[in-house]
């Protein structure tokens, strides 16, 4: 009895301290694509093939081939933030695990300049709505949404100006809907929003063909835009 005891108790041990090391070391990783529209940078990467161990993830920036400093956290795998015109960015990720332990840097992201916050302010205003393809598609842990609103119509704000009222939703092939990701209002403008292939409870749903609609409610016009996607596992 005594000898089965001891042979049994070094099975869970060794298991445990794979378990471990598996935690401390995550494996290297890249950021698939960096998406640039006016002066936002989105960036989306897919996580280590060990993500059940991370916790979150440390982002790392470049500015003009400048050193890299951490400039934020990011919970998934979708990081985005506002730059400046004419400066190149260049940006890398850490995964970090449940003991604090953070992993090797990612391969770096594409070179990426941001060139729309100087143009003229009238070329800034859409003159008509427009939802863009998402990108990229197909597409395995996170995509970008691109649309554009115009001035039409829209509610007047406190600050005098235009405002309306924005849903962005995604559909799975049967016209259910899976997720929220957008319910405000905003004024004209171009935006991009991200989905990471998760519901509203934060599962991730199967692979297949989903839709993402733009609605649009202005004083006495809707306008409603939708396209499709695929979500590869």
């Amino acid at each position: 009895m005594k000898e089965t005891k001891r042979q049994s108790s070094c099975i869970p041990l060794f298991s445990l301290l794979i378990a471990v090391l598996s935690i401390c070391f995550p494996p290297f990783f890249g950021i698939n694509s960096a998406y640039a529209q006016e002066d936002t940078l989105a960036l989306i990467w897919s996580p280590p093939e060990l993500d059940s161990t991370v916790s979150y993830y440390k982002i790392y920036l470049s500015v003009d081939t400048s050193d890299y400093d951490s400039i934020g956290t990011s919970p998934d795998t979708t990081f985005s933030f506002m730059g400046s015109a004419g400066h190149t960015y260049r940006v890398k990720v850490s995964a970090v695990n449940s003991f604090e332990i953070e992993g090797a840097l990612s391969e770096p992201s594409p070179d990426t300049t941001l060139s729309g916050v100087d143009e003229a302010q009238d070329e800034k205003i859409p003159k008509a709505f427009s939802l863009g393809q998402n990108f990229p598609n197909p597409f395995n842990s996170t995509t970008a949404i691109s649309y554009q609103l115009s001035a039409i119509s829209g509610q007047q704000s406190a600050d005098g100006g235009r405002r309306t009222a924005v849903t962005l939703n995604i559909y799975n092939s049967l016209g259910e809907k899976v997720r929220d990701i957008i319910d405000e209002e905003k004024g004209p403008g171009y935006y991009m929003a991200l989905w990471n292939g998760r519901d509203n409870w934060g599962r991730e749903v199967c692979s297949g063909i989903y839709f993402y609609r733009l609605e649009v409610m202005g004083n006495r016009f809707k306008v409603t835009r939708t396209k499709r996607m695929i979500f590869l596992k």
